[in-house]
């Protein structure tokens, strides 16, 4: 019989370099079907720790998050030194005496707290523009500024001759590409969706910023409600249905990768105005799902008081990569671009990138409780 019980919820580092960190990981051999939220809720009991794995295992999935290839190894990685739920349970397995009383395991107390920002000054050399109402990547009030925050400052930290930088909040983003960031108010912006700039050459983002590589990528989900007996496990499962995605949101990816969803009319999309409407739509019968990224969906599902009524399909529908923006007209624009570049490919490679990501992510899941 194994004695079961929840290793502590708080994500943290991928594994370090330490003997005993190496010798505590798995491996995973991806089948087909799989995808990172699956591996993630068979190994660690939660899904939202897909992006341990991925980070993990970026270069043998060659940045696809959506369709795995099948046979490849994934190394799945410690979390806090500590091993993976499904390698914890086995390592435990062994008889239990007859009538003993399961010993409690109590979780350690945990103090989250933010990174620290040497480099942030108020008369500093780099100007940078966010804004507050966009959790977990910003928001003021939040651990660090967001998740975002605080990968911008870290990255920075790690960039070749890092320099001193300021950050200003402006909470109407209507401002921020234009006019500050396109008139060099400020040296660059963040965090910014990348439209499809191949497809859409002609996209005022694409004529008018340099994008920096992606800093962080964020899962695009359908939700059903959760008596719902519809599936998504291959494209062609989701011909005929109805989603519903706000007004405004970027549609590009139901047109990408072959799919041309609204060329041929394979689906319904309906607009509605906010996340929020197409969630009630979808209450009401009137669409098969709704389509949110991973961090918008159950929020908005909490702040309706709606948790438990809809689940979340298991393969992601799309992804879209946050980044930071400079003007192309700024006179520094390449250089900060590759120095900021050059920092965030260093903090990738460590498990200061995870620890932050991760830290988050619990500081995001206790937000709806």
């Amino acid at each position: 019989m194994l004695r079961r019980w929840i290793l502590s919820g708080v994500l943290a580092s991928i594994a370090g370099t330490s003997m005993a960190q190496e010798d505590c990981g798995q491996t995973y051999v991806l089948k087909k079907g799989d995808t990172l939220l699956s591996v993630a809720q068979e190994y660690y009991q939660d899904r939202g720790k897909w992006s341990v794995i991925y980070y993990a295992n970026e270069e043998a999935l060659g940045g696809n998050l959506v369709d795995l290839p099948e046979g490849v190894t994934l190394d799945v990685p410690c979390i806090d030194g500590q091993k993976p739920i499904v390698a914890a349970m086995q390592a435990e397995e062994q008889p239990v005496v007859k009538d003993e009383e399961p010993v409690a395991k109590t979780e350690p107390v945990q103090t989250l707290q933010a990174d620290p920002t040497p480099l942030l000054q108020d008369n500093a050399d780099i100007k940078l523009l966010t804004g507050s109402n966009y959790a977990p990547f910003t928001q003021q009030d939040w651990l660090g500024g967001g998740m975002f925050t605080e990968l911008v400052n870290a990255s920075f930290e790690s960039a070749p001759s890092p320099l001193p930088f300021s950050v200003t909040w402006e909470n109407d983003w209507s401002k921020h590409l234009f006019p500050l960031l396109d008139e060099k108010k400020f040296d660059m912006g963040f965090p910014w969706i990348r439209p499809n700039c191949d497809a859409d050459p002609k996209n005022e983002r694409c004529v008018n910023f340099h994008f920096s590589e992606p800093v962080f990528e964020v899962l695009e989900l359908l939700f059903a409600k959760a008596d719902s007996k519809l599936g998504f496990y291959d494209d062609s499962d989701i011909h005929g249905a109805s989603i519903c995605r706000p007004t405004g949101y970027f549609i590009h990816d139901l047109e990408e990768n072959g799919r041309l969803w609204l060329t041929n009319n394979l689906i319904d999309l309906v607009r509605a105005d906010s996340p929020a409407d197409c969630f009630k739509m979808l209450t009401d019968g009137k669409v098969d799902f709704v389509s949110a990224n991973e961090f918008l969906g159950p929020s908005t599902i909490a702040e309706m008081g709606k948790t438990g009524a809809f689940k979340a399909m298991e393969r992601a529908l799309s992804t879209s990569s946050l980044h930071v923006v400079i003007s192309k007209n700024h006179w520094r624009g390449t250089t900060n671009l590759y120095r900021f570049n050059a920092g965030l490919e260093k903090l990738k490679k460590t498990p200061r990138y995870s620890q932050i990501v991760d830290r988050h992510w619990k500081v995001f899941r206790d937000s709806l409780k």
